[in-house]
C-alpha cells in the first residue's frame, strides 16, 4: 500500500494511481501480461516490463519450479541499463483454505489450520491501515511463535521476521512451510472475514 499514490524517492516524489480507498496497493504488474523466458515441465520463468506509471524502466522475473516435494518461487527486480537505482517492493499474495476435509468415510469433520511465524515485531497502522512508524510487541507475537488457530477477522497486519523467515500452515492433513529469503523481511497476515481462508504473505 502506498499512501496517496506518493512515492517518496530519491529523485523526487512521483504519483501512482490511487485504487483503493487512498491507497495504490497491489502494485502495477499483477495484471499485465507476462513474457514466457523459459518453460520446462518442472519450471518456468516469466519477465514484464515496467511500464508508466512507474517511473524508472526496468523488469521483474518471476521463477517458478517444483523441486521434490517444494515450490520455489525467485522475485527479481532489475533496473534497466543507464538506469538509477530506484526504490521497490514485492511479495506473495497466497490465500489458504482454513480447512481441507478429510476423506469420505473418514467419520472425522474438517480441521482448522493453524499458524507458526518467526515473527518479532507488529508494526501500528492508522484507521486507513497505514503504517505509523511505530513497532509494538503485542501478545499475538508469543501466539504466532508457538502456533495460533486464528479466528475469521481478527488480522490485518504486518510483521518483522525474525533470522529463520520461516512461516508453517498446520492442517490435520498436511503440513506447509514457507521459508524466505533474508531479503524477503515481512510477513502479512490476514484472516478475511468470512472465515474460509488464511492469507499468509511474504
Amino acid at each position: 500500500r502506498i499512501r496517496d499514490g506518493r512515492l517518496v524517492a530519491p529523485d523526487g516524489e512521483h504519483s501512482l494511481p490511487v485504487n483503493s480507498g487512498v491507497h495504490a496497493i497491489h502494485g502495477l504488474v499483477r495484471e499485465k501480461q507476462w513474457e514466457i523466458v523459459e518453460k520446462t515441465p518442472a519450471r518456468v520463468k516469466l519477465r514484464v516490463q515496467l511500464q508508466k506509471p512507474w517511473p524508472y524502466r526496468g523488469a521483474v522475473i518471476s521463477e517458478t519450479a517444483l523441486a521434490g516435494s517444494a515450490l520455489q518461487q525467485t522475485l527479481t527486480v532489475e533496473a534497466a541499463p543507464g538506469e538509477p537505482e530506484f526504490p521497490a517492493g514485492f511479495g506473495w499474495h497466497p490465500w489458504f483454505r482454513r480447512t481441507l476435509g478429510h476423506p469420505p468415510g473418514s467419520g472425522q469433520g474438517p480441521g482448522q489450520v493453524s499458524l507458526q511465524a518467526d515473527v518479532d515485531g507488529m508494526w501500528v497502522l492508522d484507521p486507513a491501515i497505514t503504517p505509523t512508524g511505530d513497532v509494538v510487541k503485542p501478545p499475538i507475537l508469543a501466539e504466532l511463535r508457538n502456533g495460533a488457530t486464528l479466528a475469521a477477522g481478527s488480522i490485518d497486519g504486518c510483521f518483522r521476521m525474525r533470522r529463520s523467515h520461516k512461516a508453517t500452515l498446520f492442517w490435520p492433513e498436511v503440513t506447509l512451510s514457507i521459508v524466505s529469503s533474508p531479503a524477503v523481511s515481512h510477513l502479512m497476515v490476514y484472516t478475511p472475514k468470512d472465515g474460509t481462508a488464511l492469507c499468509v504473505e511474504p
